[in-house]
């Protein structure tokens, strides 16, 4: 469905080359991002109350919207923000049943967002960086607080700064899932043109304007509001906002006019922001090698993830094909799947896979889940996952993190080769070197990996929904030698719908596959220095788990 998602997300990071340290220095109260950051182990929080006249005339209350930011490194920063909402008189229609609420109030809670900003480039007093927005669908559908769909949005942000006066511009996507039709999503362009002028020493005035538009394949849609969707076409807004001191904290005040009859009529926001030099590990989360071993890079061929991150500064490519007997006995090709990722700080990393697919002999399905055609033949680009990874915390038995992904739906599922739904998947990794127990003994190249997380992912034949899986993965890693590593793991989902194929979804209900693998070096010579191979092959544990599949892959890690 959305092939240039594919090619702006892989354009970005091939672009991310990490240049200077951006730091932020005020209370941002603008919807144009800033292309500067808190600086390593600095955290923010922001506190905000307001209340916006959305385009059906009714009055949206945030009571309150709480961010909490955290400088991972000096180019990249961690956000979490969340909104607990009131309605007042709005009039929507709750798609799943056909019921149409008018003039109806609700108090509950809003959507939770995750929000990654790396800004890798400085050019003189000029700074250019990316932004990546998860908005997970914590508000229902029919309170009229949200869409109950997963949406994500990428910006890329270029700021400047001119002394009294900073400048900022925003230029993106957004991809929102349509809770009004299944197996669909709306794309919007994004804009936004902002500036902050110091007027004295502890006042700022800020301003705006910033909107959204229709995108790929000229989707149309006039919100009315956010039980719509949060973004439409044709939407445009200025904005002022003023900030100064009080105490320790900073207050802020802004207001925005909406500039046509597409976009909310008015808004009004207060709120405080204070900032805390908390610290960061010092602590990397790199592999740990054992004495002797020549080779740097580190290939984990397998599907259970490890807690160890690729390194501040240092840049990993991973190409791979593969083959999947799916559930429904169709066959699945991959063909290639590309994952390139960069090290945002000691103990961080963000990845981006790619793929592009074939498949044979599998079953379309019709929006309502019944089979439209058999035998289907078709092959073209799979979906983009966006991959955060953060292992914070060294315990006394091994390193300890968490890793945040989010698939963009690029696949259409009428071409049987993915949901053209939104997933977000949180796993917690736990990673043990048993070398430091048993130091060069045998027991000492093993290393062990534990996986265990939750995986929200779009239902694709019922309006509005998520189905809610459990995932895990047991992973066994240990070197035969310096340069040969065999792999051994166990892993699988549990809860929700069973699936049959991939255009059903990545995960089912009762899914376990059993894993073996190998890696080594590639021959020594010339630019295949350092890089490895892997190879590996799975067999299904029960009914509802695909039958088998096999992959080569290879991969490589520079340090920039």
């Amino acid at each position: 469905m959305r092939n240039s998602v594919t090619c702006c997300c892989l354009s970005l990071m091939l672009l991310a080359v990490p240049v200077g340290d951006c730091l932020a220095e005020e209370y941002h109260m603008l919807d144009t991002e800033e292309a500067f950051t808190l600086g390593r182990g600095n955290l923010q929080t922001d506190i905000e109350f307001g209340v916006t006249k959305q385009p059906d005339a009714s009055e949206l209350y945030n009571i309150p919207r709480v961010r909490v930011t955290y400088g991972l490194s000096d180019r990249a920063d961690l956000t979490f923000e969340y909104e607990y909402l009131a309605v007042d008189n709005t009039d929507f229609v709750v798609y799943d049943s056909g019921t149409v609420k008018t003039d109806h109030d609700e108090v509950g809670t809003g959507d939770l967002r995750i929000k990654l900003k790396v800004v890798p480039y400085e050019f003189d007093f000029h700074k250019m960086g990316f932004q990546f927005v998860t908005k997970l669908p914590n508000a229902s559908q029919s309170s009229g607080l949200g869409t109950n769909e997963t949406d994500f949005t990428w910006q890329v942000l270029f700021s400047s700064d001119w002394g009294r006066l900073k400048t900022h511009l925003n230029a993106g996507m957004a991809v929102l899932g349509d809770p009004a039709r299944n197996s669909d999503q709306n794309d919007f362009f994004l804009w936004g043109l902002g500036g902050e002028y110091t007027l004295t020493d502890s006042l700022t005035l800020m301003g705006e304007l910033e909107g959204s538009t229709a995108g790929e394949n000229e989707v149309k849609g006039f919100t009315e509001n956010i039980a719509e969707n949060s973004e439409g076409m044709a939407r445009a807004r200025a904005r002022l906002a003023l900030t100064g001191p009080v105490g320790d904290w900073r207050w802020g005040l802004s207001g925005f006019k909406g500039l046509n009859s597409h976009t909310e009529d008015w808004g009004i926001q207060v709120g405080l922001s204070k900032r805390w030099e908390v610290g960061s590990p010092d602590a990397d989360a790199q592999p740990p090698r054992r004495e002797g071993s020549t080779h740097e890079s580190y290939f984990n061929p397998m599907k259970t993830e490890e807690a160890y991150t690729i390194g501040e500064r240092n840049f990993r490519g991973e190409a791979s094909l593969g083959y999947v007997n799916q559930v429904d006995e169709s066959d699945l090709y991959i063909l290639p799947d590309l994952t390139l990722g960069w090290g945002i700080g000691q103990w961080a990393d963000v990845e981006f896979e790619f793929q592009y697919l074939k498949v044979k002999d599998t079953v379309r399905f019709q929006e309502d889940g019944s089979v439209e055609k058999d035998s289907v033949d078709d092959d073209g680009v799979g979906d983009v996952r966006v991959k955060f990874k953060a292992s914070p915390l060294e315990t006394q038995y091994g390193k300890l993190g968490a890793q945040f992904v989010t698939k963009v739906p690029s696949a259409d599922n009428k071409d049987t080769l993915g949901t053209d739904e939104a997933d977000f998947l949180a796993r917690l990794l736990f990673s043990t070197d048993w070398s430091r127990f048993f130091g060069d003994s045998a027991l000492g190249r093993l290393k062990t990996h534990i996986n265990a997380g939750i995986a929200l992912q779009g239902d694709p034949y019922e309006l509005g929904r998520q189905d809610d899986f459990f995932i895990w993965g047991i992973l066994a890693e240990y070197e035969l030698m310096p340069a040969l590593v065999v792999w051994t793991e166990v892993e699988g989902s549990t809860n929700g719908k069973s699936s049959h194929n991939i255009s059903e979804g990545d995960f089912g209900n009762a899914y376990g596959e059993a894993r073996l693998g190998l890696s080594g070096p590639l021959p020594d010579v010339g630019f295949l220095h350092d890089w490895k191979w892997g190879v590996t092959a799975s067999a299904g544990l029960n009914d509802n788990s695909r039958d088998w599949t096999a992959s080569l892959g290879v991969s490589h890690t520079w340090g920039l």
